[in-house]
């Protein structure tokens, strides 16, 4: 992933970069910044992110949570575009900041985000790339994947994805009897380093030590990016298009999280109910 400010310079953004708008939402206060002389954060980019975040809180996720921890502690809410190549990031956690960093690409309304069916935006397949990258940026909160409120429930969510749809690693950790120790064990069969140091199992290609047995199921399929990168990019692409177009997901992810959304809400309170 492309990165932007880096973890030195990202607790403040000078102050000649800041163009100021603000939105709230559900108390909560969010920053719309960019870099001096770049594209602004039009009607329309506000409007698209007004609809994601309805869309989390109408569907029991709650990426907002994250806000009043950092609003206590007079840190910034920011939603924030530096001119770099590539989508953009989630930046919540990073020395002060919450939010999203949008890159150049990802501010695009017009193009189609990689989760899309169909390139054309009147057809019923297009998500557009801002609204998918704020929607896949937004599934990262925080460093556990904390969709919902009960940390609990997260680790249940997150454990049955990765059981239900394949999430394995090349090299298993295995048990040295002799240290006590857990250790990478040898490649999983099938799988090697390609002359461009990527993992490879016949047409297979992955970013990093995990791999999917059903990559089918990933959205864009088994050369998608989702089935390419990690179970993290597959829950936060497939949530993008629950959210955004249900239509173009697959049928057994859609039911996964519907069931799973409607099981919290009847099941378990947020934290601040309790």
């Amino acid at each position: 992933m492309n990165e932007g400010y880096n973890n030195q310079n990202l607790n403040k953004i000078p102050e000649q970069e800041k163009e100021n708008k603000n939105i709230l939402f559900e108390n909560h206060k969010i920053e719309l910044l960019s870099e001096e002389g770049a594209v602004e954060f039009s009607r329309e980019h506000t409007e698209k992110i007004e609809k994601v975040l309805n869309l989390f809180s109408e569907n029991g996720m709650n990426p907002m949570k994250r806000f009043s921890e950092f609003e206590s502690t007079n840190n910034s809410n920011v939603i924030f575009y530096k001119t770099f190549p590539g989508n953009g990031r989630n930046i919540s956690g990073h020395d002060g900041l919450w939010g999203v960093e949008f890159f150049n690409e990802g501010m695009d309304v017009d193009k189609a985000h990689r989760i899309s069916s169909s390139e054309d935006s009147q057809e019923e397949g297009f998500v557009d790339n801002f609204s998918g990258t704020l929607a896949h940026e937004l599934t990262h909160t925080g460093t556990a994947m904390e969709l919902f409120d009960d940390r609990n429930f997260n680790r249940e969510f997150i454990m049955d994805w990765r059981e239900k749809f394949g999430w394995k690693y090349i090299l298993p950790n295995i048990k040295n009897e002799k240290t006590g120790r857990w250790e990478k064990s040898n490649p999983v069969e099938g799988w090697e380093k390609n002359k461009d140091g990527k993992w490879q199992n016949g047409d297979y290609i992955v970013m990093k030590e995990e791999y999917t047995t059903m990559p089918e199921k990933c959205i864009g399929n088994e050369r998608g990016y989702a089935a390419s990168v990690d179970w993290q990019e597959d829950i936060c692409d497939s949530v993008a298009a629950y959210l955004l177009n249900p239509s173009i997901l697959n049928e057994e992810k859609r039911e996964f999280l519907e069931n799973k959304i409607n099981e919290y809400k009847q099941n378990y309170k947020p934290n601040d109910q309790k």
